[in-house]
C-alpha cells in the first residue's frame, strides 16, 4: 500500500474541516432555537 504522506495529510485536513463545519451547524442550530 504505497500512499503518499501529503495525500494522507490532505485527507485529515478535509475531515477536520468537515467536522468543524458540522459542529458549527450544530451550535448555530442550538443558538437559534
Amino acid at each position: 500500500m504505497n500512499h503518499s504522506f501529503g495525500e494522507e495529510k490532505n485527507k485529515t485536513n478535509k475531515n477536520m474541516f468537515n467536522l468543524a463545519r458540522y459542529w458549527q451547524s450544530l451550535l448555530s442550530a442550538r443558538l437559534s432555537d
